[in-house]
């Protein structure tokens, strides 16, 4: 791969080279590889093409997870959120059963696998607050209720926190439609 060390610093593409800036600087690439019609048309990449329909249902159903969780993934300092929410739906699309391969859903996988996902991985639930509580989930109540407990021994804070606030968000999703 040809790296740049002239004082130029190119992004872009001039005819089938590309200009880019990575990590350890600016480099340059020859456009290559199989052209997209072929991808699209060739008998032989008839897996890469079930493969890329499961990409994109993966990458739906990660993008709706996150907007229906939005006020959370704000509040959130994982930079890593969306890659395993992708990674997370990638399994449940594998685990649909029913379906062949390449027109597996997300919505008939197994949902169960989100169980316990959390969105921030920085500030875990278990490793923030010491108290039992039980969380009761209807079809139309989502609620959590905890025995009385000093926030000051059961919780754990930031040095120099006087406060601290919980947030318990809900959503209802029709998965087939991709509606909230």
């Amino acid at each position: 791969m040809a790296r740049q060390s002239s004082f130029l610093k190119l992004e872009g593409t001039i005819g089938d080279v590309t200009f880019y800036k990575g990590a350890n600087g600016s480099f340059a690439r020859q456009k290559g590889g199989i052209s997209k019609s072929r991808i699209l048309n060739d008998p032989n990449f008839q897996r890469t093409r079930e493969n890329l329909a499961e990409f994109a249902k993966a990458a739906a159903a990660s993008q709706l997870l996150k907007i229906a969780f939005r006020e959370i993934t704000l509040r959130s300092r994982d930079l890593r959120t969306h890659n395993r929410l992708y990674a997370l739906a990638m399994k449940v699309i594998k685990s649909d059963l029913v379906s062949p391969r390449g027109e597996r859903e997300f919505a008939l996988g197994d949902l169960n696998l989100i169980n316990g996902f959390h969105f921030n991985v920085n500030s875990l639930w278990g490793t923030a607050v010491f108290v039992q509580h039980i969380q009761v989930t209807t079809p139309t109540d989502l609620s959590v209720a905890f025995s009385e407990f000093i926030p000051g021994t059961k919780q754990a804070k930031p040095m120099g926190a006087s406060h601290a606030r919980m947030f318990l968000v809900g959503t209802a999703m029709n998965l087939a439609e991709g509606t909230l």
